[in-house]
């Protein structure tokens, strides 16, 4: 991504060109592109975000099977020693299968909203609703 921010900012397309994280954690990088306004009409304001998700198809089986990622499966060496039974790591291995379905979950979700422009402002509504109230953040409770 940060090589991807680097090209981007030579082309001087974006007004603003920054790496941020999702669902703020630092995990996870995502790019954010944000279209110059120059005074013009802010309908022609947009915001592209540019998340690194993994192929599902391609990878899955070979790295990451999934009877690996269950909650009760330990995938980080580091806590495993010859005296002491396997630790589970569940939250580790939930943020993975999340990356693995990040681009099947907005395909669906493109599918399902595009019959429906009105639901997918609504939702729109419904966000901006939960950022004034500052319940559009997620926060893991470990």
């Amino acid at each position: 991504l940060f090589q991807i921010a680097q090209h981007l900012k030579k082309i001087d397309e974006f007004s603003d060109i920054r790496v941020s994280f999702f669902h703020n954690d630092p995990d996870k990088p995502i790019l954010i592109l944000r279209s110059p306004t120059h005074g013009t009409k802010k309908r022609n304001f947009f915001v592209v975000r540019i998340f690194a998700a993994l192929s599902v198809d391609q990878l899955t089986p070979r790295v990451f099977p999934t009877a690996r990622l269950a909650p009760n499966r330990g995938n980080l060496t580091q806590f495993k020693t010859e005296n002491e039974t396997e630790r589970f790591t569940p939250i580790y291995n939930q943020t993975i299968l999340e990356d693995l379905s990040l681009a099947r979950h907005a395909r669906e979700m493109h599918d399902a909203f595009k019959p429906h422009p009105r639901l997918c402002e609504a939702l729109v509504l419904f966000k901006v609703w939960l950022s004034q109230r500052a319940m559009d953040s997620t926060r893991r409770v470990v």
